[in-house]
């Protein structure tokens, strides 16, 4: 055979590969088994970076390290190796969808000195998926493969994926929720498992919403696999939907899911490119999310570059409750984007968008409480007046309520376990924790995030009244997703709603693959003052449906929240400025305002109502406050801030006392309103002529209350020194 230094140079399409090159050796089998007395254990030198073709394989060396070799008949890749070492399962291929099958399956490769790409397409004949385009591409001493994948139709397996199957014993580093290893067997359909101690594990447990995808991955020894997840806006169902992304058992699966029938809640999006996605391979570190600009310059099929896009800017959003952030979703037939609100301001910038009308969405955590159509021009930002939120379910003052309307079931009891593990699992506490009684009673631990018609389709709520409270009333129940057509009847003692209609659901598991995530539905239930009594009353909801089913796959329903309100709720009262009435208002520092006031005889609730002037507008900014106390954080430091504290009754009739503090206490008090100002904060209250008003400040609501100035005639004050502590105010009549 002669020396094989002497063979003559391996060239790709546009790359020699020198055997002679310094420092680098030529990774063949026969070279490296000949040179392995000589190497020793010398650090084994890279490759040269390339792209080798044979009749059946394109061999891509990034030159860091990582060879993969990608088979031309089909597309897929059956080997990956890093260092040397093969890394891919050795019987099954890393492919896109399941595999495109070698019919109708074309492959080609482009290079240049410092990119290899490699393309496979399918046509009209591909049994797979016809008019699919997939790329990989690699650029010089990257260990990393980029992905992109343009498909005018849907793979015939319901799943446009891209799964890398690892060797399993070299990538030990996994999700445990995911890891199926050991496992007593399935013990739902054929994907998820149970372990011996009675836990479970499937590939649809500890998923991320696609909102926080951004870079995952496993690790071994020395070794790391990282999936990029990219521009999701090819993919569908929105910010908050998940899909799977680990499996390990027999082998380690690592997945981008672009589109699949998982509790899909929308119509894929095909024609369109998804991606640019990256695989990146590493010592077993976590590497830094890529620079994926430069396949702009690659001809990509479906890729529009940032100058063919455009964007939106909104000013703020007002309304909004500080206990939850906002998002801001965009969505049409060929994209979908999300941005997250400025918590101070609600201000959203949205960019890289591209152009079309647009659905736009304001979520409150998961929960639509805003939606528009708004315009994106190509190269033109689309400016937006402030949003004014009026769509949010809290702001009706209820008579009680349980968890909260945010479009989760997250802080029911086990809500937070959905996503992690199936509903059997020893860990969940149990499903039928008993009557649920309004004022003693918690969500975390008294309400379950879900009913099965099969499980626990029966839940009883217990709440008292009085005889002025006897009202017509308003049940709502909000669910985030449903399963065999079920949803929520209730009766309330002796009487009983009509069974509603079922909502619109994806055909699909839901509450046992790890989501809680449907179509958000709110079910309202008019109930009659007859049906209530003065005393004990019991709400019983119950799970209804026309299908059948068992334990954990009966009709079942995941819940958002649960109130009661008066159907006529009564009046609302602001604090009117007269003599004998008085709130007393108390400012912290840059981290928010604290409103303190005294207790109105006959109100169930307060009510706050904030603006920026004395002419409005007036937001509503907290409801159904039982406590005379509230700390408003959503607020920007040196803002200016006007508050109304109003009392809510229940029985319709209005309320004759207002917000009362005891007229022993140095004189009569007054109302007054607080702005905070960049000189510090400005009372204001309605000003009297020839009136001499006394301005008082405590560091605590129990004083010592200190004079720190007075007016006559006027109804306006700047405290220009107050303290860095917290600080109230009181505006007293002087007689």
């Amino acid at each position: 055979m002669g020396c094989p230094c002497h063979r003559p140079q391996l060239k790709t399409q546009s790359n020699p590969i020198d055997l002679h090159r310094p420092g680098r050796a030529f990774r063949l089998p026969w070279l490296a088994a000949l040179w392995g007395g000589f190497l020793g254990s010398a650090t084994m030198a890279f490759g040269a970076f390339g792209v080798t073709t044979t009749s059946t394989y394109y061999t891509v060396d990034s030159g860091a390290g990582l060879v993969f070799r990608v088979v031309r008949a089909n597309g897929g890749i059956d080997s990956i190796k890093l260092d040397g070492t093969e890394l891919n399962n050795t019987t099954k291929a890393s492919v896109i969808a399941s595999g495109l099958g070698s019919t109708g399956t074309t492959t080609s490769v482009w290079s240049d000195a410092n990119t290899v790409m490699v393309t496979a397409a399918t046509d009209a004949s591909n049994g797979v998926v016809a008019g699919m385009t997939h790329y990989y591409i690699v650029r010089k001493n990257e260990n990393t493969i980029y992905m992109a994948t343009h498909s005018l139709n849907e793979p015939g397996v319901g799943e446009q994926r891209w799964v890398t199957r690892l060797q399993s014993a070299l990538f030990t580093g996994t999700p445990v929720e995911s890891t199926v290893r050991d496992s007593t067997g399935a013990i739902e359909s054929t994907d998820v498992f149970g372990m011996a101690d009675g836990t479970t594990r499937s590939k649809y447990y500890g998923n991320q919403r696609a909102k926080d995808l951004l870079l995952r991955g496993v690790t071994g020894t020395g070794r790391g696999l990282f999936v990029a997840y990219g521009n999701r806006e090819s993919a569908c169902g929105g910010p908050f939907f998940r899909d799977i992304q680990n499996q390990s058992g027999s082998d380690t699966e690592v997945y981008n899911y672009m589109n699949s029938g998982h509790n899909q809640t929308e119509a894929w999006r095909t024609g369109v490119l998804h991606g640019p996605y990256a695989l990146m391979f590493t010592d077993g570190s976590t590497p830094a999310v890529p620079d994926m600009g430069f396949i702009a310059n690659l001809g990509l099929t479906g890729y529009v570059p940032a100058s063919g896009r455009g964007a939106v800017s909104i000013p703020a959003i007002t309304g909004r409750d500080a206990s939850h952030a906002y998002t801001v979703g965009f969505a049409n037939a060929p994209a979908q984007y999300w941005f997250d609100a400025d918590p101070t301001s609600g201000a959203v910038n949205c960019t890289g968008m591209k152009p079309g009308s647009y659905t736009l969405t304001v979520y409150k955590n998961e929960l639509s409480v805003y939606s528009a159509t708004v315009g994106v021009t190509a190269g033109q930002t689309t400016a937006l007046s402030a949003i004014a939120l009026t769509g949010d379910p809290s702001r009706t003052v209820p008579l009680w309520r349980i968890g909260n309307w945010d479009g989760t079931p997250l802080e029911f009891l086990n809500g937070g376990n959905l996503t992690w593990m199936h509903p059997s699992d020893v860990r969940q506490a149990s499903w039928t924790p008993g009557t649920y009684t309004v004022g003693t009673s918690t969500a975390a631990t008294g309400f379950p995030a879900c009913q099965w018609k099969d499980v626990n389709g029966t839940m009883n709520v217990s709440f008292n009244l009085t005889a002025a409270q006897l009202n017509a009333c308003t049940v709502r129940i909000g669910i985030t997703a449903s399963y065999g057509g079920a949803r929520p009847q209730i009766r309330m003692n002796t009487w009983s709603s009509a069974i509603p209609s079922p909502s619109s659901q994806p055909d699909s598991r839901s509450l046992t693959i790890g989501t809680y995530r449907g179509n958000n539905t709110l079910y309202t239930y008019a109930v009659p003052a007859s049906a209530l009594v003065a005393g004990t009353n019991t709400l019983t909801i119950w799970a209804v449906s026309g299908s059948g089913g068992t334990g954990y796959l009966s009709p079942g329903y995941a819940v958002d929240c649960v109130d009661v309100y008066p159907t006529s709720p009564g009046t609302v009262l602001d604090v009117p400025a007269i003599p004998g009435n008085a709130v007393a208002l108390g400012l912290s520092g840059p981290g928010g305002v604290f409103l303190h006031w005294g207790a109105v005889a006959g109100a169930a609730m307060y009510e706050i109502r904030r603006a920026s002037s004395a002419q409005g507008p007036w937001s509503v900014v907290a409801g159904g406050l039982t406590s005379t106390s509230w700390t408003d954080t959503d607020v920007a430091a040196g803002g200016g801030y006007l508050y109304r504290i109003s009392a809510v009754n229940t029985s319709g009739t209005g309320i004759a006392a207002a917000l009362a503090i005891d007229p022993s206490d140095r004189g009569t008090l007054f109302a007054a309103s607080v702005a905070r100002v960049p000189q510090g904060f400005t009372l204001t209250w309605p000003s009297a002529t020839g009136v001499t008003f006394e301005i008082r400040r405590a560091t605590t609501l129990d004083g010592p209350w200190a004079v720190i100035g007075s007016v006559t005639g006027t109804g306006s004050f700047t405290d220009t020194a107050p303290p860095a502590a917290r600080a109230f105010y009181r505006v007293a009549l002087v007689p």
